[in-house]
């Protein structure tokens, strides 16, 4: 079997489309080894048109009041709060190539076939690298985007000859705020500033379901000893008896001390992607984030069996549609190149933004050292 007909053959099979759009790759590479956290709390969406208006109201109960048994019911102002988010989605885009010593090893695989089909070999091998290569490209960039828009409010869209540009997102008072201090001195304790954001949702009606830091930050709430001393075990020594606090905090009495107040454990966020000047973090390695109760869930259901049910989430990843396409979804082409030395070249582009639903659920605490 020559190459042009193999892959002719994968793309009839809808091998191509269905691992560009299959739901789980949002969570991270397959298999999932390390998931994508954003992904759970702006999971994608495909939707129809490239322009995103999306408007949130949200309505608060209003107790009612007692009245006369003939009197007119009596109206209220319920509070409602409405506000709206608008952009253009965003395109982008990957090629890639097979190297010569790849391609060799790749025709080798063809040489076996049955019926005049390419071996289960051979299409593992090119699905396999179409997915590191470039499913994972634009599912990390998506990933990155998710985070710059939950802590910076501010995506930015980089591209070649050092093009820039940034789609800002709504940045309420108070959501978004620096460390009062220095959490790993032992000078200064960090659980005000820690209260102070868990309460501003609570204020807003989102009692804090998550939160979301890096182990740095972890490490220094563990050697602090402000919080050692709210929380750590406690040593009963001498006659008067005196105390003495043990200066091994543990992650696990540290949850305890907070969820005393009504704080959920903490999760730690480590993920990283690659590009040209080596390794960045999704999620910056100094920052705390406070996701609230919205109410909002989402089932996720991949092509096999079972879902993933995401609870809370604060929006959606907009997936729409890309250039010279019918339906919206990312997009893979495979083309094979005959010229010396031969190759596969692949391509893959989607047109994307993430889209914030409701901006007051979360807070971040940022600046931490």
């Amino acid at each position: 079997m020559d190459l042009a007909t193999f892959i002719a053959d994968i793309v009839n099979r809808g091998y191509l489309v269905g691992l560009a759009n299959n739901p789980m790759t949002q969570f991270g590479p397959l298999p999932i080894q390390q998931p994508y956290l954003g992904a759970t709390l702006l999971p994608e969406q495909q939707v129809p048109d490239n322009v995103v208006t999306e408007t949130g109201m949200r309505t608060y109960t209003m107790i009612a009041n007692s009245g006369a048994r003939y009197a007119p019911a009596q109206l209220k102002d319920t509070g409602e709060m409405i506000g709206g988010f608008s952009a253009i989605l965003a395109d982008s885009d990957i090629a890639r190539q097979f190297t010569g010593r790849d391609y060799d090893g790749f025709l080798e695989m063809l040489r076996n076939t049955t019926g005049g089909r390419p071996t289960m070999d051979a299409a593992a091998r090119i699905l396999r690298w179409l997915d590191d290569t470039i499913v994972r490209a634009l599912t990390d960039l998506n990933e990155l985007q998710r985070w710059q828009a939950i802590v910076d409010a501010n995506v930015v869209r980089r591209g070649d000859n050092s093009y820039v540009e940034n789609v800002a997102y709504p940045n309420p008072a108070g959501h978004r705020v620096a460390a009062g201090g220095a959490w790993s001195s032992d000078a200064y304790d960090p659980y005000p500033d820690i209260l102070a954001m868990a309460n501003l949702l609570r204020s807003k009606g989102y009692p804090v379901a998550r939160i979301v830091t890096s182990t740095k930050v972890i490490n220094y709430l563990l050697g602090n000893d402000k919080l050692i001393y709210r929380f750590g075990r406690v040593q009963l020594v001498g006659a008067p008896v005196s105390q003495s606090f043990v200066r091994n905090l543990t992650l696990a009495e540290l949850n305890q001390g907070f969820a005393l107040d009504g704080l959920p454990p903490f999760e730690t966020y480590e993920a990283q992607y690659r590009d040209q000047l080596g390794m960045h973090r999704f999620m910056p390695d100094n920052v705390m984030v406070f996701l609230g109760a919205t109410g909002a869930a989402v089932n996720v259901t991949g092509p096999a069996a079972g879902s993933t049910y995401l609870p809370d989430t604060i929006g959606y990843f907009a997936i729409g549609r890309p250039v010279g396409q019918v339906n919206p979804g990312r997009v893979i082409k495979l083309f094979p190149q005959e010229q010396k030395p031969p190759s596969i070249v692949a391509e893959g582009w989607q047109t994307a933004l993430p889209v914030i639903v409701t901006g007051e659920a979360f807070g971040v605490i940022s600046s931490i050292s």
